[in-house]
């Protein structure tokens, strides 16, 4: 199976959320993990932050940390 791009997937997800291919993607730079970062510019006034990462246990951390963010209402 070939490896699909992570600019790629993220495209994608874009497409499928935002309906719309975003105008910028930009990869920050990394920081303590495997897990790459990307800001998501979709318009003048849409900018999000996407990730991908490997490691199964450290994505679920990373879900289980947003939700309870978003719970928060942060």
């Amino acid at each position: 199976m070939a490896k699909i791009n992570n600019t790629e997937q993220l495209e994608a997800l874009c497409v499928k959320h935002f309906g719309t291919q975003p105008t910028h993607i930009e990869k920050l730079p990394m920081s303590g993990s495997s897990r790459e970062y990307f800001k998501i510019v979709i318009d003048d006034n849409t900018t999000v932050i996407g990730t991908h990462g490997y490691e199964i246990r450290e994505n679920k951390a990373f879900i289980s940390f947003a939700q309870s963010l978003h719970s928060a209402g942060l």
